[in-house]
């Protein structure tokens, strides 16, 4: 049952988001006006808020949008930001502010063990 709730408000969330956006998009004002809802609904994956604002915003507004989605993820911890950063040092201080939140090592050294990292002079 818990997990029937828990797509149910996964799909809230995208169903929110869509409608959200075409009502931007019907409104008639400049830009459509229906992208911060959805940009900022962290009931969506990251990945597809990185790619509905890869799709749909200018290039400066796009680097405005992704430098907050990953400030919020540098802020609360959350993994999903190596879609914006990979794993270089941007990266590993997102994996640092993880483990800072939950002591959850384990996870930090997998993925940090699958990273190429440059010589030492480079960091």
């Amino acid at each position: 049952l818990s997990r029937l709730a828990g797509r149910a408000s996964a799909a809230e969330a995208y169903l929110r988001a869509i409608l959200s956006f075409l009502r931007g998009v019907g409104s008639g004002s400049p830009g459509g006006g229906g992208h911060a809802p959805v940009l900022e609904d962290d009931g969506l994956l990251l990945s597809d808020r990185v790619a509905f604002a890869s799709r749909f915003l200018p290039r400066p507004s796009l680097q405005t949008a992704l430098d907050s989605m990953l400030r919020r993820c540098v802020a609360s911890g959350n993994l999903e930001g190596v879609v914006i950063t990979g794993l270089d040092r941007r990266g590993v201080g997102l994996v640092q502010s993880h483990v800072d939140g939950t002591s959850d090592v384990q996870t930090a050294a997998l993925l940090v063990a699958r990273a190429v990292l440059p010589g030492d002079r480079e960091w």
